[in-house]
């Protein structure tokens, strides 16, 4: 399933803010339920292909997509793309992208981009990707 972001909004079905209730009744129980975290205090849903993130333990403040991501964000979609390629997409469109060991952020969009070992080859496939709310990294 292709996913489709709206910066600092959500996706299609689940919305920054929203109740953990709330998610639950649009899209279903989750698969499992952990806490995350330093001090494992951040409820997480697990779903098929993503995890949402609650904030207090009831907000949506981040999901993050793993294994056979499609997702489309502002018209670039990452899916079978190298991690260089999104890189490259999303610095055509963000001037300040910040740059790490383990991938990239995008305050621009609310999305952050997994890719721990990206410097040892330029074929490698992006990992997990996080969308997130207003404030998520502050």
């Amino acid at each position: 399933m292709r996913y489709f972001v709206t910066p600092y909004v959500g996706i299609h079905t689940i919305e920054f803010g929203n109740t953990i209730s709330l998610v639950h009744n649009k899209i279903g129980e989750p698969l499992e339920q952990f806490y995350r975290g330093p001090d494992n205090t951040c409820l997480t849903d697990v779903y098929q292909d993503f995890f949402v993130y609650y904030k207090d333990r009831q907000y949506v403040e981040a999901i993050e997509f793993y294994g056979d991501i499609n997702v489309c964000v502002d018209e670039i979609t990452i899916g079978d793309e190298t991690f260089d390629c999104v890189l490259k997409a999303f610095s055509q469109r963000d001037s300040e992208i910040i740059l790490d060991e383990d991938g990239f952020t995008s305050k621009k969009y609310g999305i952050g981009v997994y890719c721990p070992s990206w410097r040892e080859s330029e074929e490698l496939l992006v990992e997990s990707i996080i969308v997130f709310c207003e404030g998520y990294y502050d």
